[in-house]
């Protein structure tokens, strides 16, 4: 029996990059179709012109990229979702230290050019990623909302999408576990991946400013409900695994990965060898 389909809402800085190279792994890079949509409109656009809307692709298993909630809409069948949340102030500063550091970013001249602090990055209404754009991802409402009026009625719809939408909601600060709980929920091989898109030379959070926090914050009311929310059911999902063997499956998946991350090309050819040696498709 064929499994449906998922869709991957990455929401930015939120260890997206990485967890797509699971996917790709899981599914195979030709059946996963990429996606960016930040409005409605865009996104039914985009699922049409990639040949996913109504399965006109049957090759297709997963769609993924930095776009909002909706796309079981162009579907004919059913599509389980997956996403990854993080503490919205740490996501925050993380955004604004990638934004300096990629001069091909849509954000870096603005940025750079103007020297815009921290504080002045989250207040200045460039991008919607400082003001509640997990809630406006996973509500499915994206970008059509201006900056600075997000409202409640928001939270409650990407709250509902979540219970009864999502198959897997990680938590970036709880990777490992977060994926291990999706590759038991879904069935996956043992999932290996390698670090991909972090920040590098940020300062620590308790470097940055109590009245710069203060305002991410502020900014962030709404993701900081909708992440409580997310870390509520992570904990229980947690909660109701047979201990012993989830820790094995995570010990499995830390030990791999360790392996995995600094020697790709090494490992993934003894893993086929080992694999022909034993007369199997996968460990």
């Amino acid at each position: 029996m064929p499994r449906p389909p998922v869709a991957f809402i990455h929401i930015p800085k939120t260890a997206g990059t990485t967890f797509h190279t699971i996917l790709r792994k899981q599914y195979g890079q030709s059946s996963i179709a990429a996606v960016r949509a930040f409005t409605p409109d865009e996104l039914e656009a985009q699922m049409q012109s990639l040949g996913v809307a109504d399965r006109a692709d049957p090759d297709v298993e997963a769609v993924s990229g930095h776009m909002i909630f909706g796309a079981h809409r162009y579907l004919d069948g059913p599509l389980q979702y997956l996403t990854f949340v993080r503490e919205p102030v740490s996501r925050v500063i993380s955004d604004y230290y990638y934004v300096r550091r990629t001069p091909d970013h849509d954000f870096y001249d603005p940025v750079v050019t103007e020297n815009y602090s921290l504080a002045d990055y989250v207040v200045s209404g460039i991008t919607i990623y400082t003001n509640n754009v997990q809630t406006r991802m996973i509500s499915g409402i994206g970008r059509d909302v201006d900056f600075g009026d997000c409202t409640s009625d928001m939270l409650d719809r990407a709250l509902h999408n979540l219970d009864e939408h999502f198959a897997g909601i990680g938590l970036t600060e709880r990777f490992d576990e977060s994926v291990t709980l999706m590759q038991r929920k879904l069935g996956w091989s043992l999932p290996m991946y390698k670090t991909r898109n972090r920040t590098k030379k940020r300062p620590g959070r308790a470097e940055i400013p109590d009245a710069t926090r203060t305002l991410i914050r502020e900014h962030n009311a709404l993701d900081l409900k909708l992440y409580q929310y997310a870390k509520e059911r992570f904990h229980r999902e947690r909660s109701k695994q047979e201990e012993d063997a989830f820790e094995r499956d995570l010990r499995r998946l830390h030990l791999v990965n360790r392996i995995y991350s600094p020697s790709v090309k090494l490992y993934i050819s003894l893993r086929k060898a080992v694999n022909r040696l034993l007369g199997r498709d996968s460990w």
